[in-house]
């Protein structure tokens, strides 16, 4: 594992201290590693001092709000804005350790399906394990959780937070996984992406639950 931190003072990530974080990226890998039933090796830690870093990697004009954390699944890199610089931005919502997590989460998950679709799913998975629930403006969001398969918006996180974490409660982990296991199957060899229809299909026959909307509103019936 290496952490390197492009700013100019290690000791104060949000009262965290370099040892501290190095010793949260163990506790989520031993995490993680269980949860996902794999073991993967330790990333590389990125936290960005400068919102210009973040723009330069992004390519992204100078001013625009830049990317507060994200996973370079090729170079198994997780890069994070440091708080400070975050809330230049009107970011209140920031939390190291969660945003660690959720990132590294999508380090696993890309290990075991081999893509990013459904983006729903990703998303909702690291906010889950993360814990950092994403509230719903409306519950009919989730009759148009297919909108969400490959197109990310603010409403992709609190849909797939909503949606992992009815599935993780109802099916639990162990049926969960299993179907990662098989959606691994599904991406294109050239692209890596995951047929839509193809997901519908695979997700009705393992969880025996059809993604329209006539039966998303059913289900959403029986919820609180």
């Amino acid at each position: 594992m290496t952490l390197l931190f492009l700013c100019n003072n290690e000791d104060n990530m949000e009262n965290m201290t370099f040892s501290q974080i190095s010793k949260f990226l163990l506790k989520c890998k031993k995490e993680l590693d269980k949860w996902f039933e794999i073991d993967l090796p330790m990333p590389e830690l990125m936290v960005l001092q400068s919102a210009e870093d973040a723009a330069a990697i992004w390519d992204i004009e100078p001013g625009e709000s830049p990317p507060i954390g994200w996973a370079d699944i090729e170079r198994h890199k997780l890069y994070i804005l440091s708080p400070a610089e975050a809330l230049k931005f009107n970011i209140k919502t920031y939390n190291l350790r969660s945003l660690i997590k959720h990132e590294y989460t999508h380090l696993y998950w890309r290990a075991i399906v081999g893509s990013s679709r459904p983006i729903w799913m990703d998303e909702g998975l690291a906010c889950y394990l993360a814990k950092k629930p994403f509230k719903l403006r409306s519950k009919n969001l989730i009759l148009k959780i297919q909108d969400y398969f490959d197109r990310k918006t603010f409403d992709t996180y609190a849909v797939g937070y909503f949606s992992v974490k009815y599935l993780l409660e109802r099916f639990g982990r162990k049926k969960f996984l299993a179907f990662l296991k098989k959606l691994s199957k599904l991406p294109s060899k050239i692209t890596r992406k995951i047929d839509k229809k193809e997901f519908e299909q695979l997700f009705q026959k393992h969880f025996h639950l059809s993604l329209s909307r006539r039966a998303i509103k059913q289900i959403l019936k029986d919820i609180p």
